[in-house]
């Protein structure tokens, strides 16, 4: 934002994750004409090729949700250099080569305590 001359968008991103770990998403940021955009990051060590990453199905609802919902899958991240791509939502869950299977239960219990 700041290189395009956008300072006032750019003091408006926000590390949402820290302030609510339930949005559903990592950052909000900006586009250049001032939408939203709801971004969630996933990292992993390997590089780019086959790779996978764990989502919520907290995440998973909120990406179908909200419009501009961007993933930014981080590449060779323990590296001075690492890749990134860029996974846009509105079609990514529908690709052809997107394989989601479920991997986890929750389970909520109430406790009586004394």
């Amino acid at each position: 934002m700041v290189k395009l001359g956008k300072h006032k968008l750019a003091r408006k991103v926000e590390m949402v994750s820290l302030k609510d770990d339930g949005a559903g998403y990592d950052i909000l940021s900006y586009f250049p004409d001032g939408s939203e955009k709801h971004i969630e990051v996933k990292s992993t060590q390997r590089g780019i090729g086959y790779s996978s990453f764990f989502i919520s199905s907290n995440e998973y609802r909120v990406s179908k949700e909200l419009d501009n919902y961007l993933i930014y899958f981080v590449y060779e991240a323990h590296t001075k250099s690492p890749s990134i791509s860029i996974f846009d939502t509105s079609s990514f869950w529908e690709e052809e080569n997107i394989r989601i299977e479920p991997n986890s239960y929750k389970v909520t219990i109430k406790t009586n305590l004394g």
